[in-house]
């Protein structure tokens, strides 16, 4: 019955880094969080009751300035708003999904690990392409060789071969999820073997053919 928000603090930090990568005035993380704690505060009655429900909290950030050009802003608004969500999935079954070969969600050397709408907007058509064929969702490979795994859709994507919990590394493609580091960071104090390193669609098919494809999941 108590309201809870999950590690506020990491999220206004990296909505402040990741507004830098973007040219926009990172805003200060304990400004960000006074205004999100009072605003749950304020709509608090909206939270909902039901199993696997949340209140979802989104700040958002965009150029402001009366403006038509090709540059960066002067001016940006910036705001917090709430939603009652229920399960991200309807679906009480694993997730089938659709591995992409052809489009990618984000390039090395560009913005994919910023929260950034061109990122959501670059994976709506092969999302739309894979629900018509009957997926839940697309995985995601990277944009080079189109053979190391990426994301689920926008969720960070682990794999447990055998003992060993897998997910690749930060290297600029994908976000920082928060709830990625809370899975490491909880699994490893569990005593669970972590590793942060490409993994390949072959090597994924091979330990599924050996039988030591235990898991896979994304977080977010």
């Amino acid at each position: 019955g108590a309201l809870a928000l999950f590690r506020p603090r990491a999220h206004a930090e990296r909505f402040a880094r990741r507004a830098a990568r973007l040219a926009m005035s990172p805003l200060d993380p304990d400004l960000l969080l006074d205004g999100v704690r009072t605003l749950v505060r304020a709509d608090a009655g909206w939270m909902p009751a039901a199993q696997g429900t949340a209140l979802y909290v989104r700040p958002v950030m965009f150029a402001s300035e009366p403006f038509l050009g090709v540059r960066a802003a002067h001016a940006y608004a910036a705001l917090v708003f709430l939603s009652p969500v229920g399960g991200y999935f309807a679906a009480e079954r694993p997730l089938r999904l659709w591995v992409e070969r052809t489009r990618s969600r984000a390039a090395p050397g560009g913005i994919g690990a910023a929260k950034a709408s061109a990122n959501y907007v670059a994976s709506l058509l092969p999302a739309e392409e894979a629900k018509a064929r009957g997926f839940d969702q697309v995985l995601w490979l990277d944009a080079c060789e189109r053979r190391w795994l990426e994301e689920i859709g926008t969720m960070n994507v682990f794999v447990r071969l055998g003992e060993t919990l897998v997910t690749p590394p930060l290297s600029g493609t994908i976000l920082a999820g928060v709830t990625r580091d809370s899975v490491i960071a909880l699994a490893r104090a569990r005593g669970v073997a972590v590793e942060e390193r490409p993994v390949s669609l072959e090597a994924l098919q091979a330990a599924h053919g050996a039988g030591r494809l235990r898991e896979l999941f994304g977080t977010g």
